[in-house]
């Protein structure tokens, strides 16, 4: 299944940050979305990154992001879109 555009995300995106401050977005990041499939330098250099993160940097968090750890830096949400580069070919968001 297919990332939502941007426009959808916002959309469903709940409207609070999803972060306090900027440690826990870049902590939450790196360990998200740099090992993620979906949001490589090459895409990011297209212009093609992942929307979620573009959703999250613009003060709402992505309905797509589910609580998962809260108070844990890097580990407060899933994201239900993570692609590892070992997981094979476009799986059913989980």
């Amino acid at each position: 299944m297919s990332l939502p555009t941007y426009d959808q995300a916002w959309a469903t995106a709940k409207d609070e940050p999803a972060f306090s401050n900027g440690t826990e977005g870049y902590a939450w990041m790196e360990t998200h979305c740099e090992p993620c499939i979906n949001d490589t330098p090459e895409m990011v250099d297209r212009g093609e990154g992942c929307p979620l993160i573009m959703v999250a940097l613009m003060g709402r968090t992505p309905a797509e992001w589910v609580e998962d750890k809260p108070g844990y830096l890097g580990e407060q949400y899933r994201c239900m879109y993570f692609r590892g580069p070992d997981d094979g070919p476009d799986p059913e968001p989980t």
